[in-house]
């Protein structure tokens, strides 16, 4: 079953807003999506086994690697999140 609006599970934005600018306007942004502050949060975690830096020797992951595996457990927590909660991934 799809939500009631235009967006994936994936895609669904995080913390949107429409901000009033200097000048009387308005500053419009949807923020990041789902798959995109999952990752985010994955990517923290996982780099804070690292607190010195992430040298490419001993063992070390790269940042690229990192962040590989990072969006695969965003991935992953979509998909289930979709399962259990009958939405679209």
């Amino acid at each position: 079953m799809r939500p009631p609006f235009p967006f994936t599970l994936a895609e669904m934005p995080i913390h949107p807003a429409n901000l009033p600018t200097p000048a009387g306007g308005r500053l419009i942004t949807h923020g990041l999506t789902m798959r995109e502050h999952f990752a985010g949060l994955a990517m923290q975690g996982i780099a804070s086994k690292y607190p010195f830096g992430l040298p490419n020797m001993g063992g070390y992951p790269t940042a690229e690697a990192i962040a590989v595996t990072a969006v695969s457990y965003a991935d992953a927590l979509i998909a289930e999140l979709a399962k259990t909660e009958g939405g679209d991934a």
